[in-house]
């Protein structure tokens, strides 16, 4: 009887490519959104020829930040969000992690312990590519500015 061993190979490389993918989003995003760290509430970005870009502040504490970025399509009498990332930003470490996403109208949970390294590897990924695409199309997230009184 032969034992088999799992193909550890593959793992190990798919790890260390979604390690190079945390931190190479964290460079693209830091393009997409240049005052990451100060950046508050909501933000939208609007390209000509392209679909309107929308971010969210989700959460802030002192070393990471939460946001949501998405689409927002309209059909029928609603509003389609895709995709649909909720994604964790930590500053010290410069590296940013898909935390959930919707890309077919399913939302997958990456926190969730049966969650491997193939899907964690799939959906950042394609966040990688979907920055990448965002920045080409001259996207930038800012925070509206804040007016003073008129004096």
């Amino acid at each position: 009887m032969q034992i088999r061993r799992p193909k550890t190979g593959l793992t190990q490389k798919r790890f260390v490519r979604l390690m190079d993918f945390y931190e190479q989003n964290y460079l693209l995003l830091r393009k997409l959104i240049p005052h990451i760290h100060k950046i508050e509430g909501k933000a939208v970005s609007v390209r000509r020829n392209s679909v309107d870009l929308h971010m969210e502040v989700i959460e802030r504490e002192k070393f990471t930040t939460t946001i949501l970025l998405t689409h927002h399509f309209k059909a029928a009498n609603k509003i389609l969000s895709k995709p649909d990332f909720i994604v964790r930003i930590y500053h010290d470490a410069r590296s940013v992690e898909v935390l959930s996403a919707a890309l077919q109208g399913k939302r997958v949970k990456l926190s969730q312990s049966r969650v491997g390294v193939k899907e964690r590897y799939r959906l950042n990924r394609f966040l990688h590519k979907w920055l990448y695409y965002l920045l080409k199309q001259g996207h930038v997230l800012r925070s509206p500015a804040k007016l003073e009184p008129f004096k």
